[in-house]
């Protein structure tokens, strides 16, 4: 009685399966893990500096839509930096609100929609380490720069704080704060 209990329950289990594989409601194409295709892209905004340096203004990249959102934070920033370091002609005449002496050291994100980004500040072909020479829109626009790119284009980054060489820094040119998280502020997008 066992055995056929047994063989039963093998024929049921057969039987289901089968039934659920041919089912019209069951679309086997998106339940069988295929890889995206590489053509496939995602868009995304990065800010820079608006011609009237007073303001940041959104640029569409497009990046493959397969990165979890760690590898897309990552991608966004070494964009950002590189994009300082080799100035992109634009129709719209933005720049980058960042540096050239700007390097990423570390990323970091948790589980409560907060991110670390920390930079290093190297000295330039002058001798110079990025902002003791500036104003504070220029120190403004360089945080927001990366607060926007990030919180604007991740699900599961709300706030951003900015390190300098691995630790708390008070500013980066002495005009803004970094002792604190930072949220997008829309005023600053023209």
């Amino acid at each position: 009685m066992t055995d056929g209990r047994k063989t039963f329950t093998e024929y049921l289990i057969l039987f289901l399966c089968a039934a659920l594989l041919c089912s019209p409601f069951v679309d086997r194409q998106k339940t069988m893990a295929e890889p995206v295709a590489a053509s496939e892209k995602t868009e995304v905004f990065l800010y820079f500096a608006h011609p009237d340096r007073r303001h940041l203004t959104a640029r569409p990249i497009y990046l493959a839509s397969t990165m979890d959102e760690y590898e897309l934070g990552l991608v966004i920033l070494k964009k950002l930096l590189q994009s300082s370091k080799d100035p992109v002609k634009s129709k719209d005449h933005a720049t980058s609100a960042l540096p050239s002496g700007m390097a990423l050291r570390a990323f970091f994100m948790d589980n409560k929609g907060q991110a670390w980004v920390d930079l290093s500040l190297e000295k330039d072909a002058k001798g110079k380490i990025p902002f003791s020479e500036t104003d504070s829109i220029e120190e403004i626009l360089a945080v927001y720069s990366i607060v926007h790119s990030l919180c604007l284009n991740l699900q599961q980054v709300d706030t951003v704080k900015i390190l300098i060489n691995g630790a708390d820094s008070q500013s980066l040119g002495g005009h803004l704060d970094l002792e604190h998280f930072y949220t997008p502020n829309m005023a600053l997008v023209k």
